[in-house]
């Protein structure tokens, strides 16, 4: 008998003539469930955990939120334990088969029960939001390392992925709005100001995979610090918002109200040329960071700066990093477990993919693409950026403290976009789920205000090995099913 199989025949025995009381205090040892724990494990460990599934004798529930902790229970098997033919206990990090082909299967099945939800709710729409880096597509180097592919089987897969959500979303129109919701930038950006644009993808050319069922545009994968980069075909979404909030496009018929499309994207552009000479100043004053020398990054709209101390300064995370640094911006500390600042975010309060995410929804109701009471919203991210549209409720509130002055300033600016028609509310009626498909990023920032708006019921983010699409639609279906 091995060392294994004799602890644990010791625990049955203990467990069979402990008292209760001593059994609790048992696992006050270590079983039981006091303090916070990092957002990332808020998953269900029965079907999974960060490193492989557990054994089949051994039960947790859900870890829940600080308010409605409870203790974890250890199950023991009706089988005795002790017995010297005992098989070992798998120890592979391995959910189940996840062979490329078992992969693809998956992306059917899920598709076919989110059919099946879709079918119980007559007339609801979902409104699907993606990122587009990282999240439609996860990059091919981590797809390589997580299923131990080649990046030509790992691009395959992905692009199988692609092509089945393309053939199910136009198959079911009646059913779906796609939004991509990116910071890559536009063009007319990149023209007005002489930076190199990163633009994602063409609407109006189609990629030669596209059928005339199956619309769909080129993608270039976003270069990394990863030698892996890929090409893909992605559906053809019916929105495009891109450069973090600040242009809007539809391929939805909308031949009536293409004048207003473009006068509210002249409003952005507006609050754009008003807003950045705010935001380089606010970017560039690094005493926002108490440090000098930092690095600045723009994105090639410069919508928004990111500021990235030098490791020689680190900068202690305090509460007045917690400030609104000017009236129309909001700043994000990335807070590293020994406090230290990693990297500052600062985005416009009125142009972020929140904002346009909430414009975006008002004009498909007014086009009568979307009723009222008769859709819901899902948004898939992966970073502090997504915060907005993935707290849809609080928008730019969710990046970071901000006064109500500002808040009240954007809504008068964005109010005048549509005619007095925007509701500060609409999207929070009907947000049904945010997925964070990188637990890498925001689960592990230590900001108190970002794990604040990030531990909220209705965002779950997905583990390591549950990256990509289907993963995506298995836990949509999941939210649609307990949402009944």
């Amino acid at each position: 008998m091995g060392r294994k199989n004799l602890f644990f025949c010791w625990l049955f025995i203990l467990g069979s003539v402990l008292t209760p009381n001593a059994k609790s205090s048992l696992f006050d040892l270590g079983y039981t469930l006091t303090d916070p724990l990092p957002l990332f494990y808020k998953i269900n460990l029965s079907t999974y955990s960060l490193y492989g599934p557990p054994p089949k004798w051994l039960h947790f529930p859900d870890i829940l939120p600080e308010s409605q902790e409870k203790q974890a229970i250890v199950e023991i098997p009706s089988e005795d334990p002790c017995g010297d033919d005992q098989q070992e206990l798998p120890t592979e990090d391995i959910l189940d088969d996840l062979s490329p082909e078992s992969l693809k299967q998956k992306m059917v099945s899920n598709l076919d029960n989110l059919s099946q939800q879709l079918n119980r709710r007559d007339g609801t729409k979902l409104v699907l939001v993606f990122d587009l880096d990282n999240s439609l597509i996860s990059s091919t180097d981590t797809i390589q390392k997580l299923f131990s592919l080649d990046q030509h089987t790992a691009t395959d897969l992905q692009q199988d992925w692609l092509n089945q959500l393309a053939d199910f979303t136009s198959s079911h129109s009646e059913k779906f709005i796609v939004i991509y919701n990116t910071s890559r930038s536009i063009p007319k950006i990149r023209r007005q100001n002489g930076k190199q644009s990163n633009y994602p993808i063409d609407l109006q050319s189609l990629s030669t995979r596209s059928s005339a069922n199956n619309p769909m545009v080129s993608f270039q994968e976003k270069a990394n610090d990863s030698s892996v980069e890929s090409s893909y075909a992605i559906p053809r979404p019916d929105v495009l918002i891109s450069s973090h909030g600040l242009n809007i496009e539809f391929t939805l018929e909308h031949d009536e109200h293409t004048h207003q499309i473009t006068q509210i994207n002249e409003g952005l552009m507006s609050f754009y040329r008003e807003d950045h000479p705010k935001h380089k100043d606010t970017c560039t004053q690094r005493g926002l960071v108490d440090v000098d020398g930092a690095s600045i990054k723009w994105n090639s709209g410069e919508n928004y700066c990111i500021l990235t101390p030098l490791i020689s300064s680190p900068i202690q995370f305090s509460a007045n990093h917690l400030q609104q640094p000017d009236p129309t911006h909001v700043f994000s500390a990335v807070v590293k477990p020994d406090n230290v600042i990693k990297e500052s975010y600062i985005q416009s309060i009125t142009l972020n993919k929140g904002t346009s995410l909430r414009i975006v929804t008002q004009l498909l109701i007014e086009m009568s693409h979307l009723q009222t009471g008769r859709f819901l919203i899902v948004t898939v991210g992966d970073s502090h950026l997504d915060l907005p549209m993935l707290r849809p409720d609080l928008e730019a509130k969710a990046a970071g403290k901000i006064s109500q002055a500002a808040v009240d300033q954007r809504e008068q600016a964005v109010s005048g976009l549509l005619g007095g028609n925007s509701a500060a509310d609409l999207l929070a009626h009907h947000w049904l789920l945010s997925i964070n498909t990188d637990p890498d990023n925001i689960p592990q920032d230590l900001n108190s205000y970002t794990r604040a708006v990030f531990d909220h019921k209705k965002i779950i983010t997905l583990p390591y090995k549950q990256r990509g699409l289907p993963f995506v639609i298995e836990n949509i279906v999941e939210s649609l099913s307990s949402d009944e």
